[in-house]
């Protein structure tokens, strides 16, 4: 159906919007880095993070995994994670709390982030992405309480009742860039 004459239709505005948002989505995912931590341990849990990354990266995004980045040398572990924040210089790190993954290795990583950048600067990198499924009081620290107010804190389920954990981590990235680029 035409307008005839009487210009666009809110709803035409309203598709050309969107369509220009999504256009520009679209074309700055690449320029946010993302980080994504999680369990290493059982194996399933790595190869669920290797497979969420390589998800995200077919949908235009820049993201790594510590495993994936190859050898560093360090004499400890605070320099080896120290080296790999200079290396990739992430806008976002993502922190995943699974109900099967041991959450040890996670757990450090924050607070080596909360140490090594402060704890404001810290929160402004950190999103928590934890299972709804998961008894966080049984697992994690109360000193999370504390970072997960301040933080931007999302539950995933990866079942039929729910965001799963792609459509989170894919949110959190596209609200990045909406946020760097002003969009």
């Amino acid at each position: 159906m035409t307008n005839r004459g009487r210009g666009t239709s809110a709803r035409e505005e309203w598709d050309a919007e969107a369509t220009s948002f999504s256009a520009k989505l679209k074309k700055h995912l690449p320029d946010v880095c993302v980080l994504l931590l999680g369990p290493g341990y059982p194996p399933d849990q790595l190869e669920t993070r290797k497979s969420l990354a390589n998800r995200l990266r077919g949908a235009g995004c820049q993201v790594f995994i510590m495993e994936e980045l190859g050898p560093v040398t360090a004499i400890d572990i605070n320099t080896k994670f120290e080296g790999i924040l200079d290396r990739i210089n992430p806008d976002v790190i993502v922190a995943l709390f699974t109900k099967q993954g041991s959450p040890h290795a996670v757990i450090f990583e924050v607070g080596f982030l909360c140490g090594h950048l402060g704890i404001e600067n810290a929160l402004k990198k950190l999103r928590f992405c934890i299972d709804r499924k998961l008894r966080k009081v049984d697992v994690l620290p109360r000193y999370f309480d504390y970072l997960m107010a301040k933080a931007e804190y999302y539950e995933f389920c990866d079942g039929i009742e729910g965001r799963t954990l792609y459509d989170r981590v894919f949110s959190i990235i596209q609200d990045e860039v909406v946020r760097k680029h002003k969009i």
